[in-house]
């Protein structure tokens, strides 16, 4: 299954994007000055039946009404990302909890580690790994991070995926340390 917007779809947003933006000037017009924007669209509203005081309230209204569409139509698709792996005749679609959850398992064989929090982002084939770390009391953290790095692209290759980037955050102590391991290769899709 293809999670890709079909051309039409995009168009309809567009077209509704574009609308939107029309109405919201032409609201704004006739809220600065209604003589000169009722005299250029004195034909289409005498046919609606439409004069004087209630113009105002109608075209700060539809302004309004076009404002929320505008910010529907434009505002980011909030969905948990979905990655695709090809594998042999098709393509295998893993949800960001199952590929966390794989990522999460694997860590969990770890020697030095005494809890992880796995968060994944991208598109595609490409994830973007964050992990909280609590490591050990005494665990070496260059050495644990390139174990946990290798793991984790081990883990994404066993999937079919592919590492966007690694970034890890050490808790020891109450103390929270930094240490990122990542590919130069940009994220595309």
């Amino acid at each position: 299954m293809n999670h890709q917007v079909p051309a039409v779809s995009i168009l309809n947003r567009v077209v509704v994007t574009i609308l939107a933006f029309l109405v919201i000037l032409v609201s704004a017009a006739y809220a600065r000055d209604s003589n000169a924007t009722m005299s250029l669209l004195g034909i289409y509203l005498d046919r609606l039946g439409v004069a004087g005081a209630n113009a105002l309230t109608i075209a700060v209204g539809v302004g309004v009404l076009a404002f929320v569409v505008l910010l529907v139509e434009i505002w980011p698709q909030w969905r948990s990302p979905v990655y695709e792996a090809r594998i042999d005749g098709g393509t295998m679609e893993y949800a960001a909890s199952v590929v966390a959850a794989a990522i999460h398992r694997d860590l969990r064989k770890l020697d030095g580690l005494r809890g992880s929090h796995v968060e994944v982002a991208g598109s595609g084939s490409q994830v973007q790994v964050k992990i909280k770390l609590e490591s050990l009391d005494g665990s070496d953290a260059p050495g644990l991070a390139s174990r946990v790095s290798t793991q984790v692209r081990e883990t994404l290759k066993q999937l079919g995926l592919e590492v966007g980037s690694i970034r890890l955050a050490f808790e020891s102590a109450g103390e929270l340390r930094q240490h990122t391991v990542s590919q130069t290769q940009p994220i595309t899709k």
